[in-house]
Order: C-alpha cells, then structure tokens, then sequence
C-alpha cells in the first residue's frame, strides 16, 4: 500500500514538472524593459513599459549608455538608435530568443532611442 502510494505520488511530480516544461510561453500583458547603465544590471537604471499596446514604440534614453537590458517579453526584437525619436543610424539590432531569453547582459553601447517590434 505504500509502495503503490510513493509510486503515484512519483508520477504525479513527474507529469507536472514535464507539462511544466513543456508548457507554451506566453505574451505579457503588458511590456516592460529595464535598461542599466552598466554591465550585469549595473548603474543608472531607466524603466520602460508600453501602455498604449503599439505594436513598434519607441523610447528616448534617459542615459545614453547602454550596459545590459532586461525585459519580460521574449518575443520582441529590440533595436538601438543613435537618435532620438528612434530615426537615424541603427546601433544595434537584438532578434527575440526561441528560448525565451529575456536579458542581455553585456551590450555597450551608446543609444539615444530604443524601440520593440513585437514578433507573432
């Protein structure tokens, strides 16, 4: 009887951790992005989130220094400007991750502007 009850008990864990795993990422609600100054989340910090749903919004930069950037939507590219009101020379273009990383941790590079596409 408890043998029979441990080996249930396993394949209950087992089949939620798999359908865990397995389970389809999702689109935030809502986009936020926090883009740092430095390196590994380090320095001045800026917060973005888009509240009108656009489908390309774009930012100006507080602080042109770009160190590392995080955001909670893996489904996004994100690019970099020169200028502001994202015109201008592109400085970098990040493609989303099908792995659904969220972060880079090492950019450097100095941006005026940065705007998301949203990739279905």
């Amino acid at each position: 009887m408890l043998r029979s009850a441990i080996t249930l008990l396993f394949a209950v864990v087992c089949v939620g951790l798999v359908s865990a795993a397995v389970a389809p990422m999702r689109r935030p609600r809502q986009f936020r992005m926090t883009i740092y100054s430095e390196p590994n989340h380090q320095g001045q910090v800026q917060y973005i989130k888009a509240t009108n749903g656009a489908m390309t919004p774009c930012w100006n930069l507080t602080n042109t220094d770009v160190g590392s950037y995080e955001m909670n939507d893996p489904f996004v590219n994100v690019t970099f400007y020169q200028s502001v009101n994202c015109n201008g020379t592109v400085i970098a273009t990040y493609p989303h991750h099908e792995k659904g990383e969220t972060t880079q941790n090492r950019v450097m590079i100095e941006a005026a502007s940065v705007s998301v596409v949203k990739v279905d």
